[in-house]
């Protein structure tokens, strides 16, 4: 794990040490004093403990409304939160930088960024970060409609975005375009290149109006987003995911169901910012109906597709793997899937040489391809079979993880038990409920919260909770506020 989470710690499991706070602080060479023989003492060894920072976002009487978040491979957290201020709800932008072990992390203050575009209140947000720090914004705000939109008359929804490259400030709010549709997926890249999932929307000559499902990007140095590309021959099943990649070269990926004569198809189209989008290429062979399990790209072009349909009368997983722009798809069988896969127990990730992993946790198998390969299904520690839906976990591009179980029961919501996996050795170092409510990761919440890791193994914890100072190992009850605020923990890792 390139010396991330793996490191020596005579305290017990590596990551252990790091999340069981004060807990294990004191834990020590143990022995000490003199040795036999009249020898000099033994000076027990120090032993390297996480470091953990808390900081309350913003500490303002109105409630934090709703709120996105993401993580950079640095481990730099970036915030967008929705709070009255001014007489309206608007958005704010915060962002927090870990800094190197023994010094404190640095806190923004929060700023305004839809000053311009107003937002409308609704909750949808969606903040995204480029593995170098790149931030982009995202936004639903209503205008009058015009002759053009997808109404002529009312109020109507036009997303914006607005950009914060690193280490600069954020720019002004632009355009996407209006839609009926809800906020889309977006992805920035090292480049700052954008790229969104557009609802587009199409009128026919009787004035029906129907939703087209579609891409639209802006190139790092343009201003302004290009005209959507629409895709009108994919026929996406009402309430299918779709998908799109962007590398850091500008080379796209689209995923999505089709529905045709013969049922759902699994189709693409590959694309780049300066050329567009090609045609629609068919991904699976068989004549019986796909059911999309999901699609991951890589930072270099890779793509990765699985999907279950049946063949010869049985169901299997199929995969559609692209191991960079110019290359074909290679389509395969991947096996009979598991009975059981309930929604929030998988996970994967595409690391950035184009390996890609799957963690099935309900089941406790890894799925993985590795240069080129794909492997037998092996089977994960037993203490990572997780079947709760209030698990939640974060896993990083290299496969490590970091996870914990949330309620949303108030007040005591949360339980504090963590895990957490060491993809490189393949070793759990931290399994559930081997340690007491350390309140590292695991504080109490009236609005859940976010698990962050980033690929140099600093962990996030994003919380709003009503909270003045959080639970600890001294004051296990913490202080209750009034206010609903936002709260970043910071874990430093050995």
């Amino acid at each position: 794990m390139k010396n991330r989470l793996r490191h020596s710690a005579p305290c017990g499991a590596r990551l252990g040490a790091a999340l069981a706070l004060v807990v294990l602080a004191g834990c020590g060479g143990g022995g000490g004093g003199g040795g036999g023989g009249g020898g000099p003492p033994v000076v027990p060894p120090v032993v390297p403990v996480a470091e953990i920072s808390r900081a309350v976002l913003e500490s303002s009487a109105q409630p934090v409304l709703a709120w996105a978040t993401d993580i950079d491979d640095s481990g730099r957290v970036g915030v967008l939160f929705a709070q009255s201020t001014g007489g309206r709800v608007a958005l704010q932008a915060v962002s927090g930088t870990p800094g190197a072990r023994g010094v404190a992390p640095v806190f923004s203050q929060p700023e305004v960024v839809d000053a311009l575009a107003p937002y409308d209140g609704s909750g949808q947000l969606v903040l995204a970060m480029s593995p170098v720090g790149h931030s982009l914004a995202m936004w639903v705000s209503n205008a009058p409609c015009t002759a053009l939109t997808y109404n002529t008359a009312g109020q109507c929804r036009f997303i914006y975005t607005a950009r914060r490259l690193a280490g600069a400030a954020w720019e002004a709010p632009v355009l996407v375009g209006d839609t009926p549709g809800a906020l889309p997926k977006a992805i920035i890249n090292n480049a700052g290149d954008l790229a969104v999932l557009w609802p587009g929307w199409r009128r026919d000559a009787q004035g029906a109006l129907s939703v087209i499902r579609g891409v639209a990007w802006k190139p790092a140095a343009a201003s302004q987003f290009t005209a959507p590309a629409l895709f009108d021959d994919i026929l996406t099943p009402a309430g299918a995911d779709v998908a799109v990649s962007l590398d850091g070269q500008g080379n796209m990926v689209y995923v999505s169901l089709s529905t045709g004569p013969s049922g759902q198809t699994v189709v693409a189209r590959r694309g780049s910012l300066v050329a567009g989008f090609g045609q629609t290429e068919r991904l699976d062979t068989e004549a019986t109906s796909a059911q999309l399990e999901g699609t991951w790209g890589g930072v270099n072009g890779q793509v990765v597709v699985l999907w279950q349909q049946a063949s010869a009368g049985q169901l299997v997983r199929w995969s559609a793997t692209l191991d960079g722009p110019s290359q074909a798809w290679q389509v395969s069988q991947r096996g009979v899937p598991r009975a059981n896969q309930r929604a929030g127990t998988v996970k994967a990730s595409v690391s950035d040489s184009g390996d890609f992993l799957r963690y099935d946790l309900e089941n406790c198998v890894a799925l993985r391809r590795t240069a080129g390969a794909w492997q037998a299904e092996a089977t994960l520690p037993a203490g990572m079979c997780q079947a709760s839906t209030s698990f939640v976990h974060a896993l990083s591009r290299t496969g490590d993880m970091v996870g914990g179980l949330f309620s949303l029961a108030v007040p005591a919501g949360n339980t504090s038990q963590w895990l957490a996996y060491d993809a490189t050795p393949g070793v759990l170092t931290q399994p559930l409920g081997t340690q007491p409510g350390n309140y590292l990761l695991g504080t109490p919440s009236t609005l859940g919260g976010n698990v962050l890791l980033s690929e140099t193994g600093v962990a996030a914890f994003l919380t709003a909770n009503d909270y003045d100072a959080l639970p600890s190992a001294a004051a296990p009850a913490g202080t209750l506020g009034n206010a609903t605020n936002l709260w970043l923990v910071y874990l430093k890792l050995p």
